[in-house]
């Protein structure tokens, strides 16, 4: 019986890349601005109070997945209400999620890492558990879920 060959199947890998409108960019360059890559987070430095186009950390940088533009936004306008206002105090935000950190969760969570520990980032807010019994927030890494 004779064997039958597949064909190898290959593709190239893609990359991501944003350009500012004309009116937004100083140079007269027409190649396209790639965004920085995700590194070790750290928080955002000067972050706008208000969402301002072509400003926003998000503009600047590449955003991990799951988080959207929106939500990365959302994140940094809740940087700049906590530093500047301490309306939330005992709380943190980490760009590019747009959820509070607070207490003794905050602490333990600074202290496994953070963003760059295994735990990830933040998914949700804080949270109470069934029958009152304490708070919690959960954190995302991947496809994994865990709650402290």
């Amino acid at each position: 019986m004779p064997t039958q060959q597949t064909p190898a199947v290959t593709t190239a890998p893609t990359t991501t890349t944003t350009s500012a409108p004309a009116s937004e960019t100083a140079s007269t360059s027409s190649a396209p601005q790639q965004k920085a890559p995700v590194g070790e987070w750290s928080p955002t430095e000067n972050p706008q109070a208000t969402i301002v186009p072509g400003q926003m950390r998000s503009d600047r940088e590449e955003i991990p997945e799951p988080f959207t533009k929106a939500d990365a936004d959302k994140a940094e306008t809740m940087e700049a209400r906590i530093s500047t206002a301490r309306l939330t105090a005992g709380c943190q935000v980490y760009w590019p999620s747009p959820f509070e950190v607070c207490g003794v969760i905050r602490d333990k969570y600074n202290s496994l890492g953070g963003p760059g520990g295994f735990l990830s980032f933040p998914t949700t807010a804080e949270l109470t558990n069934p029958g009152n019994t304490g708070k919690r927030t959960q954190f995302s890494l991947t496809e994994q879920r865990h709650a402290f």
